[in-house]
């Protein structure tokens, strides 16, 4: 018996036998070959096996395969038959178009009709040609992230009527709005949101804030991008009003400065840059968006495309100009090439020490615990054994140990293995030693210490290697290998398994040469992070 086409049936496996029509099959092969972007909008692997076994079906094949297939056709059309019922009072989007995609893939006429479900493909398929006419907006963007636009802009429109151009988006307007998120998550790194993970991620949170604007003449956080509102919105009317008034200020090499560190800041968070910097003029001390006046000015002429002539420095960072007074408000240390750094603190109980017993001036601790599960608020996050392997070996290495992350205060120094400060990793985590100096301030963390007021351990370092995922539902991340820039005792705590100890000599020395080893043992601990912006 072949169950077919519903159990307990006995007739032969074909399509003519089925009791679910066939859609259109030159319909579907012609929207699978002239719109490549519609034909994936609906259907997984399996939806394209299945117009590939379609095909060999109607040409007459009877293989295990296509027969199995055809059974299945049965019972996928039958789960589906709904799908598409928002058509046709829904104007079609590739989001929206998804289920009518799938069904044609499998030859299957849906509830809604075969004429319904070709008359909201052609719709979208006019709507995309209309968009062809300028697709200068694209360009730098990738094909996925050209789509994702046009997706929001689509989905977004839905909602407001074709003769409302105050408030309708445009993909020039979309894509001008992305490009500068994603110039502002390079410039400043600092503001992002621990959770967000990407410059792309950033950039569509940004575009979500302006459509929001646009539709409802009000921002929900910040401001931004009020000169990419059509002409008679009200926002741009009152931005342009406050442009104005800031002109008054005047202009220096043809940027506007301006009287309040506010309105520079502003002005840089609106053009794609970050901080500001300073000038005098007429005797009054003025402000310029961005970090540094040829970071304002573009001197090279490497506009990135992020708005303002703004030039990212070879770090990622805003590079100083010397002939003017410069405010950084969010920046990096230079040396850290290209790399955004990031602090661990961490606190333990520790063992009280007997320092009579020797000179009473060998600080250790643990900087940092492997496998230990940190909830950050907006993701978790667990330090990799080994993650320090190939920074402890790199003979480049330049680690000093600070007070309080303080480089006015430096304790001891490693590079590239030499030096007074040990650094090695044990089945617990990364472990430092060094000996205290007579520096005064040396003297003070060493009293300090030995009345239990500082007892706990920070690191710095920056990501060079990083995997992301899901855990309980939430963002996760596991560092798998890191650059390391400092060690520091610190005075207030917020990771729970670590410690800074003062120590005697005379006490039991590790077992272990200070060297790179790994391993496997969890920890347990909690963890905060912040930004570096020294």
């Amino acid at each position: 018996m072949t169950d077919f086409p519903n159990k307990g049936d006995d007739m032969k496996i074909t399509l003519r036998n089925s009791e679910r029509p066939q859609f259109d099959f030159d319909f579907a092969s012609s929207i699978k070959e002239s719109e490549p972007e519609i034909w994936k909008a609906g259907g997984n692997i399996r939806g394209n096996e299945a117009f590939t076994l379609w095909t060999r079906a109607r040409d007459g094949a009877e293989t295990e395969g296509v027969l199995s297939w055809i059974k299945e056709r049965e019972a996928w059309a039958a789960r589906h038959a709904g799908d598409g019922s928002q058509f046709p009072e829904a104007s079609p989007t590739l989001s929206s178009i998804a289920g009518v995609v799938a069904a044609m893939k499998w030859g299957v006429i849906l509830d809604i009709g075969e004429s319904t479900m070709k008359d909201a493909v052609m719709e979208l398929v006019k709507k995309r040609e209309g968009k062809q006419e300028d697709r200068a907006w694209d360009d730098g963007l990738s094909s996925a992230v050209a789509t994702g636009i046009e997706n929001k802009v689509e989905e977004y429109n839905e909602d407001i009527s074709a003769d409302d151009r105050t408030h309708r988006a445009t993909l020039p307007m979309a894509a001008a709005v992305f490009k500068r998120g994603v110039g502002a998550y390079k410039t400043n790194p600092g503001s992002v949101r621990p959770q967000v993970k990407s410059p792309e991620q950033w950039a569509y949170a940004r575009l979500r804030s302006f459509l929001f604007a646009l539709k409802n003449e009000r921002f929900q956080g910040g401001r931004h991008d009020t000169d990419l509102f059509p002409s008679g919105h009200p926002l741009k009317g009152k931005a342009e009003e406050e442009e104005k008034q800031r002109a008054r200020v005047g202009q220096i090499d043809g940027e506007p400065v301006f009287s309040t560190i506010a309105e520079a800041e502003a002005y840089a968070e609106k053009i794609g840059c970050s901080g500001y910097h300073t000038h005098e003029l007429e005797g009054e001390t003025v402000y310029m968006a961005c970090s540094s006046h040829d970071v304002a000015t573009d001197e090279d002429g490497d506009d990135d495309g992020g708005g303002g002539g703004y030039r990212e420095a070879p770090c990622g960072c805003s590079q100083a100009n010397q002939k003017t007074t410069t405010t950084m408000t969010e920046s990096h240390e230079m040396k850290h090439e290209e790399l955004k750094v990031e602090r661990r603190y961490l606190s333990m109980n520790v063992e009280s020490r007997d320092t009579e017993e020797g000179d009473g001036k060998t600080v250790e601790g643990y900087a940092a615990v492997f496998n230990a599960d940190a909830d950050l608020g907006g993701f978790t996050e667990r330090i990799e054994p080994g993650a320090f392997d190939a920074a402890l070996a790199d003979p480049q290495l330049d680690v000093a140990a600070l007070f309080n992350h303080d480089q006015n205060q430096i304790l001891a120094r490693n590079r590239g293995g030499q030096g007074n400060l040990e650094l090695w990793t044990d089945d617990k985590g990364l472990k430092y030693r060094f000996q205290l100096g007579d520096q005064s301030y040396a003297q003070d963390l060493a009293i300090n210490l030995r009345m239990g007021l500082v007892n706990q351990s920070s690191f710095a370092f920056s990501i060079k290697e990083d995997e992301w995922g899901m855990r309980d539902g939430r963002d996760h991340r596991t560092i798998k290998a890191v650059q390391l820039h400092d060690i520091s005792p610190v005075v207030f705590p917020a990771y729970q398994e670590a410690t800074a100890s003062i120590r005697s000599q005379e006490q039991e020395q590790p077992t272990q040469e200070p060297a790179v080893t790994s391993s496997r043992d969890r920890a347990q601990a909690q963890l905060a992070i912040y930004n570096l912006t020294k």
